[in-house]
């Protein structure tokens, strides 16, 4: 159905803008942040990146052609 794959692909890009916020977030709070915690940082990173995959697979999921 191609009203799932729309759907998917909309979910893609809020994961998507989602990631560009928090990655901003820890880039600005890296650089304003006197004492620089590198735990909280790479989590930060690491919970980003994963939203990142997160939407990856959802695009592909969404663009896929067929029958279900």
């Amino acid at each position: 159905m191609r009203i799932k794959g729309k759907f998917l692909e909309f979910l893609a890009d809020i994961c998507v803008k989602i990631f560009q916020i928090v990655f901003a977030m820890l880039v600005i709070g890296m650089f304003l942040r006197e004492k620089f915690e590198a735990t909280l940082f790479f989590m930060g990173l690491g919970g980003s990146f994963l939203v990142l995959i997160f939407a990856v697979i959802l695009f592909y999921n969404g663009s896929i052609k067929g029958d279900e």
